[in-house]
């Protein structure tokens, strides 16, 4: 089998980190909306709820009146507001009045009368007749925010900074914010459902309740389309094939005690899971293929990529033209465009796979005369240590009838060349399959723009000019010339008499003329004293007046 192993842990790394909830995530980075509560608290060694007793130009005067996180004083001083990130403040008394109730988050607490300051990614937020305006989602950002009971943010800070202290939730508060996602999950013009569900799935990583997640999925809102796609992607592993989920709801108790009832009652609960896997499953599909949001059909793709159902590569190949290239677009879970365009996420998401079947799609895409799907292709494919496709890509360089398409090849060996790809592509040079002169060409055009000389150098000099195929031997000497090192020259000086192709002792020629060093000077005044032949005498002249060494 051809191998994607490590593009699959590549791939997967990137997708949990893009659309999966580790614990207490200190950012979604696909959304791009600066750090959450969970980071601010995690970060913060203060966290303190206080009312404005006095502003100055530099400083607020704040009278402490609970501190979540740390120790402070009934009264502190608080400066440097225009160093935070997010809404710097450079004058306090244009924002902070006398009277008003604010939550700081603050560094490490200071000795004496020296003031406090606000950790750098951090928001203060105001507190108004009892009312929280905010984004749980993305709090730096204003244009996105919802009201919350004054006593509910509270707890829910509080929840938080229990987790990172390794301390027990309020019971009655998870019970009070679980019941809230619930109700308005079922209510379909609700606006809330994305940020209880961003407080629950912070609180609880591993949350799984089936009829929330696909109340969600079906949800006119893409903020809590998106939101659940995420958990399904998160979830689904564990449920496939009969894994307990990571939050069974409870069964009831055995009270007979009997071995036979508890015996049964795990393959019965596994059917139960594995059902549930496969409506996930099947609603990523239908998302993927017919939902109206490209940011959720994004999500989607992902997400299956996630999943590892090798089900799913069939469904993803007919989508490579049926999506687009356009942004996805954006909302509070995705204020910034980061997300992939839906057509580069359902290519993506087919490499993920360890197959043949997904490495089929992706040859018969790229023998395909769309410029664009091509370099699409690779431009994923780069960024893995996966070599299955070079020899096809090799092979395709060679096509002149199609410009573009060995424009982007040579784009792509180029970006990716380092020690580990070129020790492949010697490999393949040596080896059967590299039968075609023209697929031994290519890998020698790959080895003249690298970098290092010294790593292919003595390799062009040992097999490339001693390769049966003149076309081989020109290029070659090209690709010396292009490297230009100079511990060439005494090979090119030892092979040029033997060589019984004209062109090839030209490329000789002006491979000599490219290298600065007076060896390569002098080989050419000996080739000019020895050569007889009129024409590569005219050539070597013309090579002795443009040395790169009369240049130094």
């Amino acid at each position: 089998m051809r191998s994607f192993a490590l593009a699959k842990v590549a791939i997967l790394m990137g997708i949990l980190v893009l659309w999966a909830a580790p614990v207490l995530a200190e950012e979604w980075p696909i959304g791009g909306g600066g750090p959450n509560y969970v980071t601010m608290t995690k970060t913060a060694n203060n966290v303190i709820f206080g009312q404005i007793t006095a502003t100055t130009r530099t400083s607020v005067r704040v009278a402490i009146g609970k501190a979540l996180k740390g120790k402070a004083h009934d009264e502190i001083n608080i400066v440097s507001f225009d160093k935070r990130k997010y809404m710097p403040v450079k004058d306090p008394r244009e924002t902070f009045k006398k009277g008003e109730d604010y939550y700081f988050f603050l560094g490490a607490a200071m000795i004496g009368s020296v003031p406090f300051e606000p950790i750098a990614d951090s928001i203060y937020l105001p507190v108004e007749h009892g009312k929280i305006k905010t984004s749980i989602i993305a709090p730096t950002l204003e244009q996105y925010v919802h009201e919350l009971d004054f006593e509910f943010f509270d707890a829910y800070l509080e929840a938080l900074i229990a987790i990172q202290e390794s301390r027990a939730i309020d019971p009655a508060f998870l019970g009070q914010l679980l019941e809230r996602l619930e109700k308005s999950a079922n209510d379909p013009n609700s606006t809330m459902t994305p940020t209880y569900f961003t407080m629950v799935t912070q609180l609880q990583p591993g949350y799984d309740k089936e009829t929330v997640l696909m109340a969600m999925a079906a949800s006119p809102d893409v903020n809590s389309r998106v939101l659940a796609v995420r958990q399904m992607a998160l979830i689904a592993p564990h449920l496939k094939g009969g894994n307990e989920p990571s939050q069974p709801e409870p069964e009831p108790k055995d009270k007979g005690g009997k071995k036979g009832k508890k015996a049964a009652r795990p393959a019965k609960r596994a059917k139960t899971v594995d059902s549930y896997y496969e409506r996930i499953y099947g609603k990523l599909v239908q998302m993927v293929n017919s939902d109206k949001s490209r940011l959720v059909q994004s999500a989607a793709a992902m997400a299956l990529a996630a999943v590892d159902d090798f089900r799913a590569i069939s469904i993803l190949a007919e989508r490579i033209d049926a999506t687009d290239d356009e942004t996805p677009e954006l909302c509070e879970v995705h204020p910034v465009a980061l997300a992939n365009p839906t057509r580069k996420a359902v290519i993506t998401a087919i490499v993920s796979f360890d197959s043949d079947e997904a490495l089929d799609v992706l040859e018969r895409e790229l023998l395909k005369n769309k410029v664009e799907t091509f370099r699409l292709i690779l431009e994923i494919f780069k960024d893995y240590t996966d070599t299955s496709l070079h020899l096809l890509l090799l092979d395709l360089l060679q096509d002149a009838n199609f410009l573009p398409r060995q424009v982007a090849i040579l784009e792509y060996f180029r970006s990716i060349k380092d020690d580990a790809t070129i020790e492949g592509l010697k490999k393949l040079f040596l080896s059967p399959e590299a039968g075609s002169e023209f697929i031994r060409k290519s890998i020698v055009e790959v080895f003249q723009d690298y970098k290092e000389p010294k790593t292919t150098t003595e390799f062009l000099l040992e097999h490339g000019l001693h390769d049966p195929s003149p076309v081989v031997r020109q290029a070659t000497a090209k690709a010396l010339g292009t490297l230009g090192d100079p511990t060439c020259v005494p090979k090119l000086k030892d092979i040029y008499f033997k060589e019984s192709n004209r062109l090839a002792r030209e490329f000789y020629v002006e491979t000599l003329s490219m290298i600065r060093s007076r060896d390569a000077f002098e080989t050419l005044r000996w080739l000019k004293e020895k050569e007889t032949d009129g024409r590569m005498l005219e050539q070597i002249e013309f090579a002795l007046k443009k040395s790169k060494y009369l240049s130094q």
